[in-house]
């Protein structure tokens, strides 16, 4: 059943939506979370897909800082990005 819909309230759906919902989630399940292709997919063409790289700068400063903060001491360290300019006052990292 999809995310955040109360049992509840589901079951006073009616069948038809119900099945519709119960169908759709059979559907998701069938989706590889690594890359968010279908088995049924590659069955039917071994080219289905082909190999692309792309590079994402947040991600990549996101890894430099990781890097920057490895042997910190710091417990509840977490690393994430925000705007220029929003940037909150903390300890620097050594």
């Amino acid at each position: 059943m999809p995310k955040g819909i109360p049992h509840s309230e589901f079951l006073n759906w009616s069948t038809l939506d119900q099945d519709k919902a119960m169908a759709w989630t059979r559907e998701q399940l069938k989706i590889c979370g690594g890359c968010g292709t279908r088995k049924s997919e590659w069955e039917r063409d071994k080219d289905a897909y082909v190999g692309h790289i792309e590079i994402c700068e947040g991600c990549a400063r996101v890894a430099q800082e990781q890097d920057n903060a490895q042997g910190s001491t710091q417990k509840g360290l977490k690393i994430g990005l925000v705007p220029r300019g929003m940037e909150t006052s903390g300890e620097e990292l050594a």
